[in-house]
C-alpha cells in the first residue's frame, strides 16, 4: 500500500470505529484498518466524480483483505459518471466500523449504489459466505447474473435493479431458501420466471419490474409464497390471469402488475389490509361487461389503500357508490376504460383524494357538487366521456387543484368565475364542449404559472384584451370560437408562447407585427378570421 499519508486515532478493540476522512485516496488507507482481522463493515461514499473510467475488479483486492468481512457499501452520487478501479478511491471518503462477531447481529449489506460501475460482477464474491444483503443497484454492470450467486447459502437479500444485466433469470436463484428481497427491476431480463422462486416461502419482496419477462403467473403463488408484501413485475410481456390465490396474502402492501398483457377477471383482494398500492393499469382486464369491477367491493377491507391504477384496461360496468368508502385513497384512476353511468355523489367521502382520473370512458350525467368537497385535490381529469350540464361552480373550492381537464364532452353555459379561485392552477382544459357567453376576467387573473389554456371548439365570445397577465402561457388554444375583436398588443408579454391557436373566430383588423418577435413560437394558426393584413413573415 506503501507510505501512510493520513491516519486514524483508532480505538486498539476496534468494536465501535466511527472516525471519518475527507479526501482520503486509495493509498491513504490506514494500515491499522488493513491488518485488523476483525473489521466487518467497510464503507466507501464517493464525494465527487472521478474523471477516470474504471471497472470493479479491483475493489474485490480490498474486500477480501478482511477475513470476517459482512457488509461492504459503496455509496455514489445519482447520476454521476463512476466507474471502479484501482484510482477510484479519489475524491471519496472512508469510514469503517467494525464489530465483534458475536454483538454484530444486524443486517450485513454490500451496497455499491449509484455508481455508474461497470463490468460484470467478479467470481470472488461467490466466497462471501456469510453474505447476507447484497445492494448494487443504479449502476451500468452487465452481463448475465452470475452463477456463484448460487453459493451464497446466508443471502438474504439481492438488489441488482437498474443495471444492465441480460439473459434469463437463472434457475439457482429458487435454491436460496434464506432469500427474502429479490429485485431485479429494470434490467434487459427475458424468458420466464423460473417456477421456483414461487416456492420461496421466506420471499417478502419480489421486484422484475421493467424487463422483458414472459410466461404466467402461478395459480397457487398466494399459498406459496405466504410473507409476500411487495410483488412488482410491471412493464414485462407476462400474459394469463391473475390468481384467484392473492387472497391468501395477508401481508401484501404493493402488489404492481401494470403494463403487461393479463387477461379475464380481478381477484379479491379483501384479506390484505395492509396494502396501499394496487397498479393494474395498461393490460386486458375486464371484458366490457357490468360486473367488472366488482372486485372493488373487496378493496373496502384495505384500511391502507391510498393508490389504486385501473387505466387502460377493459373495465366495463358503473363505478361502485361503496367506492366512497375507501376514505384513505390518495390517487384514483380509472381512464381509457368502458365504464359507464354516472360520477358517484360519494365521491366526496375521498377526503384524501389528490388526484381522480377518469377521462376517456363513456361517463354520462352531470358533474357532481360534492366533488367540490375534495379539498386536496391537485389533479382532476373529466375529459372525453358524454358529461352534461353546466361547469359547477363548486369547482372554485378545489384551491389546491393544478391541473382541471373537462374538454370533449357536452357541458354547456358559461364558464363559471370561481375557477379564477384557483390559484394554483396549471392546466385549465375546456375545449370542445357547448360553453357560450364571455370569458371570465376572473380567469384571465389567474396566476402567471397558468401555462396551458386551452378553450377551443366552443361558442365563446368576447375579446383578448384581458390577456396581459398570463405572461407565462407556453400554450394558448382559442380556435373554433366566436371571438372578434382584435389581437392586442399585450400578446407581445407572451414570451414563454409555443403554440397559439385563434383560427376559425371572427378576429378582425391588423395582424401586428409584434407576434414575429415571439421567439418561442413554434406553432401558429390565424386562419379563417377577418383580418385585414398579411400575416407576418415567420408564420
Amino acid at each position: 500500500m506503501g507510505q501512510m499519508a493520513y491516519e486514524l486515532d483508532l480505538p486498539s478493540e476496534l468494536e465501535s470505529v466511527h472516525q471519518v476522512t475527507e479526501q482520503l485516496s486509495y493509498e491513504e488507507v490506514p494500515i491499522a484498518i488493513l491488518d485488523r482481522q476483525s473489521i466487518s463493515r467497510l464503507r466507501y461514499h464517493r464525494l465527487q466524480d472521478p474523471t477516470e473510467s474504471m471497472d470493479l475488479q479491483p475493489f474485490v483486492q480490498i474486500y477480501f483483505m478482511f477475513s470476517s468481512l459482512r457488509a461492504i457499501m459503496i455509496l455514489g452520487a445519482q447520476n454521476s459518471s463512476l466507474t471502479v478501479t484501482k484510482t477510484v478511491i479519489s475524491s471519496i471518503l472512508i469510514a469503517a466500523s467494525a464489530y465483534d462477531s458475536r454483538t454484530f447481529l444486524t443486517k450485513q449489506p454490500i451496497a455499491l449504489l449509484r455508481n455508474k460501475l461497470k463490468g460484470n460482477i467478479p467470481v470472488e464474491f461467490a466466497s462471501l459466505n456469510k453474505l447476507e444483503e447484497m445492494h448494487v443497484f443504479f449502476n451500468n454492470l452487465s452481463g448475465e447474473i452470475p452463477s456463484c450467486f448460487g453459493n451464497l447459502s446466508s443471502i438474504r437479500a439481492i438488489s441488482l435493479l437498474a443495471n444492465n444485466f441480460h439473459g434469463t433469470m437463472p434457475d439457482f436463484l429458487g435454491n436460496l431458501g434464506n432469500l427474502e428481497v429479490l429485485e431485479l427491476a429494470q434490467n434487459n431480463l427475458s424468458g420466464v420466471i423460473p417456477a421456483s422462486i414461487f416456492n420461496l416461502s421466506s420471499l417478502r419482496n419480489l421486484e422484475l419490474s421493467i424487463n422483458q419477462l414472459q410466461g404466467r403467473l402461478p395459480s397457487s403463488m398466494g399459498f406459496t409464497l405466504p410473507r409476500l408484501e411487495v410483488f412488482n413485475l410491471g412493464a414485462n410481456q407476462l400474459t394469463g390471469k391473475l390468481p384467484a390465490s392473492v387472497l391468501n396474502l395477508t401481508n401484501l402492501q404493493l402488489f404492481a402488475v401494470d403494463t403487461n398483457w393479463f387477461s379475464g377477471e380481478v381477484p379479491s383482494f379483501g384479506s390484505s389490509k395492509y396494502l396501499y398500492w394496487l397498479g393494474l393499469e395498461e393490460n386486458y382486464l375486464g371484458n366490457g361487461k357490468l360486473d367488472d369491477l366488482l372486485f372493488m367491493s373487496s378493496l373496502q377491507n384495505c384500511s391502507a389503500l391510498q393508490l389504486l391504477q385501473l387505466d387502460d384496461n377493459r373495465f366495463g360496468g358503473v363505478i361502485p357508490r361503496y367506492f366512497g368508502n375507501m376514505s384513505s385513497l390518495q390517487y384514483l384512476t380509472m381512464s381509457r376504460n368502458l365504464i359507464h353511468g354516472t360520477i358517484p355523489v360519494e365521491i366526496s367521502q375521498l377526503h384524501s383524494l389528490q388526484e381522480l382520473s377518469l377521462w376517456k370512458n363513456h361517463l354520462t350525467g352531470e358533474i357532481p357538487d360534492s366533488i367540490g368537497k375534495l379539498e386536496v385535490l391537485i389533479e382532476l381529469y373529466l375529459n372525453e366521456n358524454q358529461l352534461s350540464g353546466k361547469i359547477p361552480s363548486c369547482l372554485g373550492n378545489l384551491t389546491m387543484l393544478t391541473k382541471l381537464n373537462l374538454g370533449a364532452n357536452n357541458l354547456h353555459g358559461s364558464i363559471p368565475s370561481s375557477l379564477g379561485k384557483i390559484k394554483s392552477l396549471l392546466l385549465l382544459n375546456l375545449s370542445r364542449n357547448h360553453l357560450s357567453g364571455d370569458i371570465p376576467k376572473e380567469i384571465w387573473q389567474l396566476p402567471e404559472a397558468l401555462f396551458q389554456l386551452d378553450l377551443s371548439s366552443n361558442h365563446i365570445t368576447g375579446s383578448l384584451n384581458n390577456i396581459i397577465r398570463l405572461k407565462n402561457l407556453v400554450y394558448l388554444r382559442l380556435s373554433n370560437n366566436n371571438l372578434s375583436g382584435e389581437i392586442p398588443s399585450s400578446f407581445k408579454t407572451l414570451t414563454s408562447l409555443k403554440e397559439l391557436y385563434v383560427n376559425h373566430n371572427d378576429l378582425q383588423g391588423a395582424i401586428s407585427p409584434f407576434l414575429s418577435s415571439l421567439t418561442s413560437l413554434e406553432f401558429v394558426d390565424l386562419s379563417h378570421n377577418k383580418f385585414v393584413s398579411k400575416i407576418p413573415e415567420f408564420c
